[in-house]
This record gives C-alpha cells, sequence and structure tokens, in this order.
C-alpha cells in the first residue's frame, strides 16, 4: 500500500496514538495533517509492513549542525541513505544500516529516541533497530571511530537523524538472489551444483540466507563432452520465486592445452577486484600489487609471478593465495610470489592482514589475456628461479668501482683551489600546531608531526626543519607556504623518521604539508603553525659559502632522543651489513 508525501508520518502517528486506546489490529487510521479544521482529512488504510525510507544526517560538532564538508560527508558515507520502518502491531520500529566502507573501525553505537538512549553490542549485519514513537521523533545516532593509528584514542561522533519526506512509499519485499555463475570442467571432474557450500548461494533481504531451501535440478554427465545446463529455484517466506539457470561445459581433457604458448618467458597485465564495495578497499588492494606479472611456461605447465608493492608488502602479513579456489604454496623471493596456474584465464585469490589497518582483505586476480607479451629471459625479473638483474647503484656512486662523490665534482685537470668564506648560522627549536578541517585527521596530523621543529637563521633568511614519524605509512611529501608549493630537502631518514628543510620569509608564515596516506589509500594535507613565542636560541656554527656546514644534518629538534635514534640507526645498519656478509 503505497502513502503519499507526509501521509505516512501522519497516519503512523495516529495509529500509534490509537494502539494505546484499543486492542487488535489497525485497518481504518483517520489523521488531520493540520490544526486548520479546513484542510482536508486524510483516510489511508495501513497494513503491518516494513517500508523504505530515505533519511538525511546533521553532524553535530561542538553543538553546531554541521551539513556539509569533509569530516560531514565522511559520516553521511558510514549509514545507509536507506532506512526500513516496520509497522507491526501498533508500534513503529526504525533500522538504521551502516555501510562497510568504515564500519570495521565503528564500535561504541548509541542511538537515542526523544532523548531515551539505546546501547548496542556490534552486530554482524551491521543493522540496528529501535522503537519509534513517531516518524517525527528525535532520532541522535552516535558511535566512535578507531582510527588505524597506533596510540590514537577513538572518536565520538554524534549525528542527527532526519526521517525524508517522500512522494512515496512502497512495501518492500525482493526477490531472492541466487549467485551461481556459468562453470566449465573436464571430463572425469567432479560436479557440485553448489561448489561445497552451504551458505551464501542464495540470499533474500527480508529472510536471509536461504541456501538450505534451494531445488537444484542437473542434468550434467561428466563422462561426456558437452554442454549441460543446471537449474536453481528458491522461494521466500512470502511465496516469491526466483529461478536461475546456469550451463556447465565439459571439455575433453586433451583439449587442455597450455594457453597455446610456446616454452617460453612472458609478461601480462593483471586486474584486481576487491571483495568489499568500498572505494578505499578497492583502491587499497590495487596499490598491493604491481600492474604487471610474469609467467613462464615450461613443459605444458605454466607458472606466474606475481609482484606486490614494496610499500604495501612490509604491511602484509598471512599472506594466503588460492588458484581458481585451491590453495597453493608459491615460492617467495622478496616481493615476488611464484606459482603454478592452471591456465592464463585462472582466477587467484588473495588474502592478507594488513597490519597498518588492523583488518583482512580478500580480492581476486585476473590476467589480461589481451596484453600477453613474450619476452627475452634477460628483461623477466624473476620468474621460477626467482633471480634478478641490473645494477645497485648507492648514494655515494655504483657498484663497479666508480664513485661520485654527492657533495660536488672534482675534476683532475682543475688545479684552482677556491676558498671558501666562513659565516654563522643560529640554531633554534620551536613548538608547533596542527589543524585539519576534522579531527579524525587533525590529530592524525598531530600524531605523525613532531611537535618541535627547528629554526636555522643564515644572512637573515629562515629555514624550518619537520620532522616526521610513521614515514611508512606517509609518501610524497610536498611543503607549501603562504599558498605556494615550495621545494624541501630531505635532510634525514632513520627508521620511521623523516625530516623535511625548506625555506620561509617568516616564523608568521602559513605552512601546509601535503601527503598520501597509504593504509588510507588517498592524500590528506593539513596546517602547521609555528608558535614564535616558543621559540629557543640552541647555539651559533659556522656555514661555508659553498653551502656546507658544521650542524649536523639531523632534522630534528636538538634533544636526548637524537643520540638514541643514532645509536639504534647504527646498530639496526651493523646488523644489514652482517646479514650481508653472511650471504
Amino acid at each position: 500500500m503505497a502513502l503519499r508525501k507526509k501521509g505516512l508520518k501522519v497516519a503512523v502517528t495516529a495509529m500509534a496514538i490509537i494502539s494505546f486506546i484499543t486492542s487488535g489490529g489497525l485497518n481504518n487510521i483517520y489523521a488531520d495533517s493540520s490544526i486548520d479544521k479546513n484542510v482536508t482529512v486524510i483516510e489511508r488504510t495501513l497494513e503491518d509492513k516494513v517500508y523504505s525510507v530515505a533519511n538525511k544526517i546533521e553532524y553535530i560538532k561542538d553543538g553546531e549542525i554541521i551539513t556539509s564538508g569533509h569530516g560531514y560527508q565522511s559520516l553521511r558515507d558510514a549509514l545507509s541513505e536507506n532506512t526500513l520502518i516496520e509497522v507491526k502491531n501498533g508500534k513503529i520500529y526504525m533500522t538504521l544500516e551502516f555501510t562497510d566502507s568504515q564500519y570495521s573501525i565503528i564500535d561504541t553505537i548509541k542511538i537515542s529516541v526523544d532523548g531515551k538512549t539505546t546501547n548496542f553490542e556490534k552486530s554482524s549485519d551491521r543493522k540496528y533497530t529501535v522503537e519509534l514513537t513517531s516518524l517525527d521523533s528525535n532520532i541522535q545516532l552516535s558511535y566512535n571511530v578507531n582510527v588505524p593509528v597506533p596510540n590514537m584514542p577513538p572518536h565520538s561522533f554524534t549525528v542527527n537523524v532526519k526521517l525524508s519526506d517522500t512522494p512515496e512509499l512502497e512495501t518492500k519485499n525482493n526477490a531472492p538472489v541466487i549467485n551461481v555463475k556459468d562453470k566449465t570442467i573436464y571430463v572425469g571432474e567432479e560436479f557440485d551444483a553448489l561448489s561445497g557450500a552451504t551458505s551464501g548461494v542464495a540470499t533474500d533481504n527480508e529472510d536471509g540466507d536461504l541456501t538450505s531451501k534451494l531445488e537444484v535440478v542437473s542434468k550434467v554427465d561428466t563422462t561426456k563432452p558437452g554442454t549441460y545446463e543446471v537449474t536453481y529455484k528458491v522461494a521466500d517466506s512470502e511465496g516469491l520465486v526466483t529461478t536461475k539457470t546456469i550451463k556447465v561445459t565439459v571439455l575433453e581433457k586433451e583439449e587442455v592445452k597450455p594457453n597455446g604458448l610456446e616454452n617460453g618467458k612472458y609478461k601480462i597485465k593483471n586486474t584486481t577486484v576487491y571483495s568489499g564495495n568500498s572505494s578505499m578497499g578497492t583502491s587499497m588492494v590495487r596499490n598491493s600489487l604491481e600492474e604487471v606479472s610474469y609467467l613462464e611456461v615450461k613443459d605444458g605447465k605454466v607458472y606466474l609471478t606475481l609482484e606486490f608493492a614494496k610499500d604495501m608488502h612490509g604491511m602484509m602479513e598471512n599472506i594466503k593465495l588460492t588458484v581458481d579456489g585451491a590453495a597453493v604454496n608459491p615460492t617467495i623471493n622478496g616481493t615476488k610470489y611464484t606459482f603454478e596456474v592452471n591456465s592464463v584465464s585462472s582466477k587467484i585469490g588473495i588474502s592478507a592482514y594488513i597490519t597498518a589497518m588492523g583488518m583482512n582483505i580478500n580480492y581476486t586476480v585476473g590476467l589480461e589475456e589481451s596484453t600477453i607479451e613474450k619476452t627475452t629471459s634477460s628483461s623477466t625479473s624473476g620468474i621460477t628461479n626467482g633471480s634478478t638483474s641490473g645494477s645497485t647503484t648507492s648514494s655515494s656512486g655504483t657498484t663497479n668501482g666508480s664513485t661520485t662523490s654527492t657533495s660536488g665534482s672534482i675534476s683532475s685537470s682543475d688545479t684552482t683551489v677556491t676558498e671558501s668564506t666562513v659565516k654563522k648560522g643560529k640554531l633554534y627549536t620551536i613548538q608547533n600546531t596542527v589543524d585539519h578541517e576534522s579531527q579524525t585527521g587533525k590529530d592524525m596530523a598531530r600524531k605523525y608531526l613532531n611537535s618541535t621543529s627547528k629554526v636555522e637563521e643564515i644572512d637573515g633568511q629562515y629555514y624550518v626543519t619537520l620532522t616526521f614519524t610513521g614515514s611508512e605509512f606517509m609518501k610524497n611529501h610536498v611543503i607549501y607556504v603562504n599558498g605556494s608549493k615550495v621545494s624541501h630537502t630531505v635532510t634525514a631518514k632513520s627508521g620511521d623518521s623523516i625530516s623535511l628543510r625548506f625555506k620561509v620569509s617568516s616564523l608568521s608564515d602559513t605552512i601546509k604539508v601535503g601527503t598520501y596516506v597509504v593504509p588510507m589509500s588517498r592524500d590528506i594535507e593539513f596546517t602547521v603553525k609555528l608558535l614564535e613565542s616558543t621559540l629557543k636560541f640552541v647555539k651559533e656554527y659556522e656555514v661555508s659559502s659553498n653551502g656546507s656546514s658544521t650542524l649536523p644534518q639531523t632534522g630534528s629538534a636538538i634533544d636526548g632522543t637524537m643520540t638514541m635514534g643514532i645509536g639504534t640507526s647504527l646498530m639496526a645498519l651493523g646488523t644489514l651489513l652482517n646479514r650481508r656478509k653472511r650471504k
């Protein structure tokens, strides 16, 4: 039964009042949409059904109502725009549903209706139901967001939920969905119509999982090649039936060939498909894997090498691979994983735990057969033997014995010696604050940026050095001063710390930092303000005209932690050298 415009709100409110006076079912409901007696009385018949209503939210921050901006949009994306309203025995129940995009980091969920608060345990289906007195009830939703940054406390958010006036509300009863696809097998192989699944094959929005109620009619004969039909049928609790027929192709075993490829090595592009429905997850899985993979065909067998992106591979644990649903044990060489596949059209499944996000990801990798290209053995970056080719260049030169100094070039034929003029520089420390349009962004910026920065004064010019921790999660730093992008120098990089030095015209300049946050697969920007009142002189030092100075290029504030950092770095370097020596 459809209700138009404000009719549902008026009718349901009236029905709730009547239910306290009378008993039994409700059929005819009368409601006056205004106190003006000249307005026509609306009559509607409302059955006990479930209705879908759109909702709007208002972000409450520091007592203010916010309906736009980055912070608002993040909260909007976290909550489904569709709200289920169930009318049952004269009572109104509302179900709010979170989306999958941020649900893994949300908890401590509360819903307040007209001042009465209900606390919820986190549900697996992302749905939360409360009773309403009317569709005009004051509804507030509160929850915590656990930001995937070590030692950062959760953030609490509160939104007003408004049930929108819609032109028409219709009874919802969606048909069941059957999740099966066409399949190809070979003569002699077993065929299981449900592929061993006990759930998820047939689902229904209202009744949940209906796999156990499936009726399957199969005519597949695995002893003979051919194309066969398999029909699936299921009905929901209201008798709505869904039927789906797939084709199962049985091939002769001798038709199986290694993709028509001769023995050799090839490169091929891949695609990734995230198992969830969030854009962040889709971006994350694409960024986790290099887009070019490698194949080696040898004696009728096909070996595939997938290469994970180095920056993401360090955050991935418990990596598991499957080929066409079967688990495989790859040969691992650094970020390269090599294993046998049935064919170029095989589907590779990947699952891993992302330490930076504290969550598991699952995705499928496909190979684009149209991009396959044969390569020479020297151009293929490590297939079955895991070997790599090429020369290594260090910061001081190349490994072939010719060393290039990073501080300048020296020519044996140039005997001219230029004397450098020594001048004085002054070193200071200064405190800073950070700002971002959202509290989450502000807290992340504060977590990553050291609160103490360095200031150098040389011939009336100021140079600021900002030091960041968690550099393994942050890439592609960009510095803006007074709205203009400026160049910067990496003065120190040790462990998860990195220091950036750049020029400012004064300590009151507006400084903005942009960076790419790897686990979130997105760029963020935040503002840094130098607190001039905290400027503290440290020392004078000598700066020569050729740009060298006696000041250590640490890039971090001069305090007791610098010595500790240097010691830690030397220990790590010693360990690395010992490992290489043993190799």
